[in-house]
């Protein structure tokens, strides 16, 4: 603001006082008390002043010494008025080289050079220019000569309410604080009805749109001609623009509204998806298995039984097999390890002492071991096991005898600890027993758990699954679960009381959740039937059909694994004019629903007799992302690995 001698006026007595007591040409000056600003240029220097007469409210001034010819003073030196300085304008307690009446304009503001008018620091108000209307909304000085205040950001006042309109108080920009109305309710029926408060507009309750089927459907609200209305739109929760196909309210078109890959029209993939939303997939839109048929090894004698286990320590399978190559008729254990890519690790070793039966070793694998089981039946015979070193495919100790009388069909499965549990079918129905692996000592002694003969062992967890064939009119398929202990969990249940089934050729599989057996109807035609039953005993689904033989009997024992998915059964079908034997995998859920159905491979007919169809019994089992499957055609081994989704 501007320094203008009026509003020094009052305080010239003072002043003059003051500059009496001032020494040399100062001095001079008090003479000068009364005088005018224009007046005061003129009284810088001269002869001794006489004191002012004394002013309105105060005294009259002393006489001053004579001063000496100082002379004006320079910018930037203290003043206490106009007609001191040079310039002329004494500004801010300086002589300054403008009058620096302007806002925000200061001659001696901290960081500014002091006798130059210059704008005040952003931030300052040395000048009291920037005041507001009220406190709230005063600013403060920007730095370039102007005042910078507050907008509607800030509140200059309590806002209160007009009805359903708010009204609130915010400063201006220009240091006034003004209105501003803003009314609450915004009179669409699907936000609801909004009130007023105080404190701010209080929303309204949106009516409820939720779809009856929300995990597949999506509602909205419209605004109506009087009111709201609720629609239901298919839900595209995968976000490939097509929507959920199961939504019954408003169906879609996307068969699959998890899978941004599956909708009408994308390209079909072998990943176990249908894709295009044709109602099929991988193997039944036009992909063929995966993998090819090779030979794994060959024999000079007939390779019988072969059995498979995948080792998740070692990543390789391990396959044991009863062959005759010594030459002399009698059939031993051999092992060999196989990779993932179906190439034999090592060559085949020996691992029987003496003369085994001629099928049915069993192979299981725990930790970084393999575990063999078979029957032998030279002196001394009997249910014997060997271990080996999964990661060397060398064997642990020499055969370990676990009955002193031979056994058939002999089995295992590694439970929890691990404790391997091993079971075969004696003179008394179906034994068992469970061992420390790591020790060999017996943990649960051998004892009969059926009558019936066990021909599959399977297990899940800390539970052990076996499928029986039970001999009577008509023969009958069933299984049974015991615990760790070997404890019943699952009494004997029949899987087909009324049919005549062919013993000895079922297979068994277990997941954490179900249990998948398979077996044959004795025929012509002969029939693969499949069942699934709860951990508890109760039936999940089934008996269906799986194939049909044309043979009066299959001759060949079916195999079976699962993954928690599916059940994957391997069973064959005899063709026409007994020339040779399809290989059939299917895969089947919990619920009975045969989700793929497909030739694995042929084998051929090797003679009329039951051993020689006996001897391509396959095996399969599961590996890192991919099924292995091993059979014998005679004198040589035969393998096929593909993926999980078959077609891969």
């Amino acid at each position: 603001m501007r320094r203008a001698c009026a509003r020094r006026a009052a305080a010239r007595a003072r002043r003059a006082a003051r500059l009496a007591a001032v020494v040399g040409a100062a001095a001079g000056l008090a003479g000068c008390g009364e005088a005018t600003c224009e007046e005061r240029r003129t009284c810088a220097s001269g002869a001794a002043g006489t004191g002012g007469a004394a002013g309105t409210g105060g005294t009259a001034g002393v006489s001053g010494a004579a001063g000496t010819d100082a002379g004006p003073l320079p910018d930037g030196a203290a003043c206490s008025a106009a007609t001191a300085c040079s310039s002329g304008h004494c500004v801010d307690g300086v002589c300054c080289d403008t009058a620096c009446d302007g806002a925000c304009e200061s001659c001696s503001a901290p960081g500014l050079a002091a006798g130059s008018c210059a704008p005040a620091a952003a931030g300052t108000d040395p000048g009291g220019d920037c005041a507001g209307a009220v406190a709230a909304c005063s600013g403060l000085c920007d730095g370039a000569g102007a005042c910078a205040y507050p907008g509607a950001e800030t509140t200059c006042a309590t806002p209160s309410c007009d009805g359903t309109t708010l009204v609130r108080l915010l400063c201006q920009g220009d240091g006034a604080c003004g209105e501003a109305r803003e009314p609450c309710d915004d009179a669409l029926a699907c936000t609801g009805v909004e009130s007023c408060t105080p404190v701010g507009c209080v929303a309204g309750t949106a009516p409820d749109c939720t779809p009856a089927d929300p995990a597949h459907c999506v509602g909205a609200c419209v605004e109506g001609a009087t009111g709201h209305e609720c629609t239901v739109t298919a839900a595209d929760t995968d976000a490939d623009l097509h929507g959920d196909a199961a939504c019954a309210a408003a169906p879609g078109d996307d068969c699959d509204d998890t899978l941004a890959s599956a909708y009408p029209g994308a390209p079909e993939s072998c990943d176990g998806v249908d894709n295009d939303c044709d109602g099929l997939r991988d193997l039944a839109d036009g992909f063929t298995l995966g993998g090819t048929v090779d030979i794994l090894f060959t024999s000079p004698h007939a390779a019988w039984y072969p059995h498979i286990a995948w080792s998740s320590a070692a990543r390789r399978y391990g396959v044991v097999w009863t062959d005759g190559r010594a030459g002399d008729s009698n059939y031993q254990v051999y092992f060999a390890a196989m990779n993932s890519s179906g190439a034999l690790v090592d060559a085949p070793i020996r691992l029987s002492d003496g003369v085994a039966s001629r099928g049915l070793a069993r192979i299981a694998a725990f930790g970084s071991r393999f575990a063999v089981v078979w029957s032998r039946l030279t002196a001394p015979s009997g249910v014997v096991l060997r271990q080996l070193d999964a990661m060397t495919g060398q064997p642990l100790g020499p055969e370990q005898a676990l009955s002193a009388t031979s056994g058939q069909y002999a089995g295992l499965y590694a439970l929890p600890g691990p404790v391997l549990a091993v079971g075969w079918v004696s003179s008394v129905g179906t034994s068992a027993l469970t061992l420390d692996p790591a020790t060999g000592a017996v943990t649960t002694a051998t004892q009969a758990i059926s009558t019936s003969a066990a021909f599959g062992w399977a297990g899940a967890g800390a539970h052990v699954y076996a499928h029986l064939a039970t001999p009577g009119t008509p023969d009958r398929a069933g299984f049974l679960g015991v615990g760790a202990s070997l404890a019943s969990e699952i009494a004997e249940t029949d899987l087909d009381p009324t049919a005549t089934v062919d013993h000895g050729l079922g297979a068994i599989a277990a997941t954490d959740t179900a249990i998948g057996n398979v077996w044959a109807l004795v025929g012509p035609p002969s029939v693969w039937r499949f069942s699934a039953h709860a951990p508890d005993g109760a039936r999940l689904c089934g008996p269906i059909d799986l194939a049909t033989s044309g043979a009066s009997r299959p001759f060949v024992a079916a195999a079976a694994t699962a993954t928690p998915q599916h059940f994957a059964t391997l069973v064959y079908d005899e063709l026409p004019a007994a020339t040779d034997y399809d290989l059939v995998l299917h895969r089947v859920d919990a619920t009975c629903a045969v989700a793929d159905a497909v030739v694995v491979g042929t084998a051929p007919y090797i003679g009329a007799t039951v051993d020689s169809r006996q001897v391509a019994a396959p095996t399969l089992t599961t590996g890192e992302s991919q099924y292995a499957v091993v059979w014998s055609e005679g004198d040589r081994m035969m393998r096929r690995l593909f993926g999980s989704n078959l077609c891969d």
